[in-house]
């Protein structure tokens, strides 16, 4: 009989530092603490499931996502981790600006164009 055993790749305090700009494994504790990331122990020290993290982590740029393009927000997630937002963005929907001034002067109408009425 065969016994497999599932990795879960972690991510250790010390590694994440760098990772949102803090100094010290307590501010990352509290970072975590915030993010709703669950700290973790083992013989080698605190850590978190990297997962977790990356998810906690875009948190912000995900909310950003599903605000702007609705349902179309993972397919341009996935973009971005892919690098490749570039093939995703639809820009040919790009809308020009329309206003409602009708320029009255000369002045005016050498500078928005148009034909004064």
């Amino acid at each position: 009989m065969t016994i497999y055993f599932l990795h879960v790749d972690r991510m250790y305090l010390h590694e994440i530092l760098r990772l949102i700009n803090k100094n010290d494994t307590r501010a990352v504790k509290t970072w975590c603490r915030k993010s709703n990331v669950n700290v973790y122990k083992d013989s080698s020290g605190e850590f978190v499931t990297k997962a977790d993290f990356e998810l906690a982590y875009d948190w912000p740029l995900i909310l950003v996502l599903k605000s702007k393009h609705g349902d179309k927000w993972r397919t341009i997630y996935e973009a971005y981790l892919k690098d490749n937002l570039a093939d995703v963005m639809d820009f040919s929907n790009s809308k020009k600006k329309t206003t409602n001034y009708v320029a009255k002067g000369n002045l005016s109408t050498k500078l928005f164009g148009g034909s004064p009425k």
